[in-house]
């Protein structure tokens, strides 16, 4: 996989063989990846559940709607759709059903090789956290796929009450459970709303740009 690698102002382009030895040598106190799409692809599952809850009041999600707001929050991404529709769209009670139906979609979520085995490969030398716009019970079924949920020492998501990515409420909040400084994070990460949050809070950024 390749990457953008923002870090003190610059921006260079990386292969995953050289991550773990750029990790190293400069020494970051922790590392905090995102969920979706950076350890997990979990997009068909999340289509499946969010185009359940539309059916559910009588509307058709299409797939190529949804993958062009990849990196959206749930609530705004049914915002989104209410407004890309028109007429009455209860988006509470569609966040509310998609997350209920993700249980049932767990199964089409694989984990994203590469950045599970940096994770396998870090753990130990420096605390992991993870960082989601999801909500906590669909990171943790995310997770779970993974095989590595008990490596990760904190976790940030949208349950908590902060403002999702692009704001860098979620990865300020990761690095406090962690006990560390923003600026010794590195945040690995594949959307352009996570690498904009990453930014904002100070931390250095592994952007996945070819998965």
């Amino acid at each position: 996989m390749r990457a953008t690698f923002h870090h003190e102002g610059r921006v260079s382009e990386v292969s995953d063989a050289n991550w773990a030895l750029i990790i190293r040598s400069l020494a970051f106190d922790a590392i905090i990846f995102d969920c979706d799409g950076t350890l997990v692809d979990s997009t068909e599952a999340h289509f499946l559940s969010m185009r359940a809850a539309a059916i559910a009041q009588g509307q058709v999600m299409t797939k190529e709607w949804y993958k062009s707001l990849t990196g959206l929050d749930r609530r705004s991404l049914f915002v989104r759709f209410a407004e890309f529709k028109g007429g009455h769209f209860d988006i509470a009670k569609a966040c509310q059903d998609s997350i209920a139906a993700y249980s049932d979609c767990v199964s089409f979520v694989t984990p994203i090789k590469t950045s599970v085995d940096l994770l396998r490969d870090l753990h130990g030398e420096m605390p992991i956290a993870v960082a989601s716009n999801a909500e906590r019970e669909v990171v943790n079924l995310s997770l779970a796929k993974t095989g590595v949920a008990g490596l990760i020492s904190a976790i940030a998501t949208i349950s908590d009450g902060t403002a999702p990515k692009p704001a860098p409420d979620l990865f300020l909040l990761a690095a406090k459970r962690l006990g560390i400084q923003a600026a010794r994070a590195l945040v690995i990460e594949d959307s352009a709303e996570g690498t904009q949050a990453a930014l904002a809070a100070g931390m250095s950024v592994m952007r996945i740009i070819e998965p």
